[in-house]
């Protein structure tokens, strides 16, 4: 561990001092913003993570005698992330290499890369897990690696931990040893989490039906050993109007629900003018047939209903009642001499309805009070072919509609740099760049772009009828651990370092206004890459430069240029 040989305290900043054999992230983890860490001479192996903004870390001494080599070449030797105002100076800084997954393509996830994750040609064993249910997230040794059940991963001889997660059951946890050139087997069955639900009603004493099944209790009561998920839960007493609810149970927790339970029953007086008509009512198994007008429906449960009355050459007619308990509710409908009407539906909704040429409103809509007889109907919509129709409609009768539109086609003209690369859109493959996507339907679309060797390639785009949208992509290769990395880091000074032989010299994934200048960047591959904002590359040395003999351009979507670079490393020391 590191010992903080002294450190200068002030009212707005401090100064610690690191020396060989110490940890420069022990000194940056007690820092605060504002602070100084000197690195006095030396060779530090270590990956160092730049968490603190408004921070300077500088050699005492510069990059002849200060040098910094990763720990572990499948990451970053310095990375930057989400910080503002850092000041890297002085360093040697070399041999990040890049880390391969089991298909030889380049990977780097996050601020740590699990210790499972090495070349080809360190991976000395495997570990294939499998679960009941499949598609539970793995963790190795506390760090999620971004796969799923079931899965082989491969890795160096040791002891881990594994663990299994997945919604709605408890995590599993088992340690595993591997052996060099065998596979360990691991095939887990997670266990359901459960919760409980506790139950009280007024009155109480009611029965209790959990999903569907009556159990031998009444309430209160406590339901112990419930599935986490949703459930449905019914009260009944005699003289009581049933009680449900959906209940969510989570994990490792009580659910509780309170009913109260309405007494029962009420009736119904239905008249009509003219008398005779048909009575139905709206219950939860559909219309059922009361009688007909003048009459009263006697032992209906308090509750909503719905009332409809029909009568040969009059309209429909509808109603909805409330039925307390103990009480009649009172209807009396005057019935309309019956003409027809026209329900029209469609996909999509929203479209105009004409109706012989005059606007009757949108989809999904039923036109009412129609004549019988023959008429156009016309549906409209921006984006969509018209669409139009003879219809005949009969007194007393609904003449429905169910219309699907059919789209105007729009394009995508899709390029990319390098060409090649596979279209996918909205997952379905649609050819190889460059070409033209045709009978595109109107709206938002998701495209992706996948080459070998470069990182995939995604947008989000609008397709209008009838137009061409062009895409233009610029494929990035896919990137190896770095020397300095920075992601979201702003206002940064990168300078007086030699940063040798590493997968990128500096990698900027993003950040704006960082200051890099009189560094040294000797056989890195690539020397640096720039997809950030306004950042100041001036006045460094590079061997090889970094876009080819004479070229000064950094590669990456930010375009940037070091447009005085220099003759010889400004350390003036050997490689």
């Amino acid at each position: 561990s590191l010992i903080l040989l002294s450190a200068v305290s002030s009212v707005i900043a401090a100064e610690y001092q690191v020396h060989e054999g110490e940890s420069i992230q022990t000194a940056i983890n007690i820092a605060n913003s504002g602070d100084t860490i000197i690195v006095h001479n030396g060779s530090y192996t270590e990956n160092v993570l730049l968490n603190r903004s408004n921070l300077i870390l500088r050699s005492a001494n510069g990059s002849a005698v200060t040098i910094v080599e990763p720990n572990r070449t499948d990451m970053h030797v310095f990375e930057i992330t989400n910080q503002i105002n850092v000041t890297l100076e002085g360093f040697t800084i070399r041999n990040a290499s890049a880390a391969l997954n089991s298909t030889g393509n380049n990977i780097l996830t996050g601020q740590a890369i699990s210790a499972l994750t090495l070349p080809v040609e360190e991976v000395e064993g495997y570990i294939t897990i499998s679960s009941a249910p499949s598609g539970a997230d793995i963790l190795i040794d506390g760090w999620p690696i971004g796969a799923m059940t079931p899965y082989t991963i491969p890795a160096v001889p040791g002891t881990y931990t594994i663990t299994l997660t997945i919604d709605g059951y408890q995590d599993w946890t088992k340690r595993v040893r591997v052996t060099a050139c065998e596979t360990s087997y691991i095939d887990a069955t997670l266990s359901k989490a459960s919760g409980s639900i506790s139950i009280t009603s007024t009155p109480s004493s009611a029965g209790i039906s959990f999903d569907g099944i009556p159990i031998n209790a009444i309430t209160p009561y406590t339901i112990p050993n419930v599935e986490s998920g949703y459930h449905n839960i019914k009260l009944s007493l005699t003289g009581y109007q049933e009680w449900t609810k959906k209940v969510h149970v989570a994990a490792g927790e009580t659910a509780h629900i309170h009913g109260t339970l309405s007494q029962a029953t009420g009736s119904i007086s239905v008249t009509s003018t003219p008398s005779g008509a048909s009575i139905y009512v709206d219950t939860y198994l559909g219309w059922s047939y009361k009688g007909k007008t003048p009459n009263t429906i006697t032992g209906v449960s308090p509750d909503y209903y719905t009332i409809k009355l029909t009568l040969s050459d009059y309209q429909d007619w509808s109603k909805e009642v409330h039925v307390a308990a103990g009480e009649t509710a009172q209807i009396h409908a005057t019935l309309s001499q019956a003409t027809g009407s026209i329900s029209i539906t469609s996909t999509p909704t929203d479209a105009l309805i004409y109706l012989d040429d005059r606007y009757r409103g949108k989809t999904p809509h039923t036109i009412t009070s129609v004549s019988p007889g023959y008429h156009i109907l016309k549906l409209n919509l921006v984006d969509y072919l018209d669409w139009s129709n003879i219809v005949h409609v009969a007194a007393g009768e609904t003449a429905f509609f169910d219309v699907q539109l059919t789209p105007i086609p729009g394009y995508i003209s899709v390029i990319s740099t390098p060409p090649g690369a596979k279209i996918y859109l909205d997952d379905r493959y649609r050819g190889k760049t460059p070409h033209t996507i045709t009978e595109v339907s109107s709206g938002y679309h998701t495209l992706r772009l996948t080459l070998a060797g470069y990182l995939d390639w995604s947008t989000n785009l609008q397709v209008s009828a009838g137009e061409t949208s062009d895409v233009t992509a610029i494929m990035l290769t896919s990137f190896s651990p770095a020397g300095v990395y920075m992601n979201n880091a702003s206002n940064c000074v990168i300078k007086n370092n030699r940063i040798i032989n590493c997968g990128h010299g500096i990698l900027i994934a993003s950040g704006i206004n960082t200051e890099i200048y009189e560094n040294c960047f000797i056989d890195n591959e690539p020397q640096a890459w720039d997809d950030g904002t306004a950042n100041n590359w001036i006045g460094n040395y590079w061997s090889p430069p970094p876009g080819g003999p004479s070229i000064y351009i950094i590669a990456g979507a930010a375009g940037s240029e070091d447009k005085d670079p220099l003759d010889e490393c400004p350390q003036n020391i050997e490689q």
